[in-house]
């Protein structure tokens, strides 16, 4: 499921301050961020891009995103609707049922039931925070694929920007001091 892989994601950047300085309006970041969602999905390797095993294009890539990853996205998001409901209507059963069980019952009993209603209560809150979390996650992801994967030319620039990532990562440690030099004193 996409939400897995979206909240992995969404935790490492809360708990690594590298990644959370992540910026979406920065094509590198962005580029890193999809790439890591993508892992298990899409692969860029040797400047190509492979989706389920096969060699495709920006312009697949992009229909890719634009149909079945953004189908896939929606069904989930309306998977968790449907959970959603569910659970908000369990909640209003447990209060109805909490109140009318509060009028005719003895003190023991009374505390025994509002413990199990406690649990029961806070236990569905709970879920219904992480869902809450979830809806967030991918109402954000599918809005920035329709926002900045929606032509071939940013799908390329993605690949681009993947694919120059990779090279980065590949590069040994001495070279990429050499790089940073080279790029911090073109910035002087």
């Amino acid at each position: 499921m996409w939400t897995d892989t979206l909240r992995l994601i969404h935790e490492q950047q809360i708990y690594d301050p590298h990644y959370g300085l992540l910026d979406m309006n920065i094509n590198l970041h962005f580029g890193l961020y999809v790439r890591d969602i993508l892992k298990d999905h899409v692969d860029f390797k040797d400047k190509k891009i492979i989706l389920k095993g096969r060699e495709t294009s920006p312009l697949y890539l992009m229909y890719w995103f634009l149909v079945v990853l953004l189908k896939e996205l929606l069904e989930e998001y309306v998977n968790y609707e449907k959970v959603l409901r569910k659970l908000s209507d369990k909640q209003d059963h447990l209060s109805d049922k909490q109140d009318a069980c509060t009028r005719d019952m003895s003190e023991i009993t009374f505390v025994r039931k509002n413990t199990d209603f406690t649990k029961n209560f806070t236990k569905n809150k709970e879920r219904m925070k992480e869902i809450d979390v979830n809806f967030k996650l991918l109402r954000g992801f599918i809005d920035l694929i329709k926002e900045r994967l929606n032509t071939k030319e940013k799908v390329e620039g993605l690949v681009s920007t993947v694919n120059l990532i990779n090279e980065f990562e590949t590069v040994s440690n001495i070279e990429k001091l050499k790089i940073v030099e080279v790029i911090e004193k073109g910035c002087e």
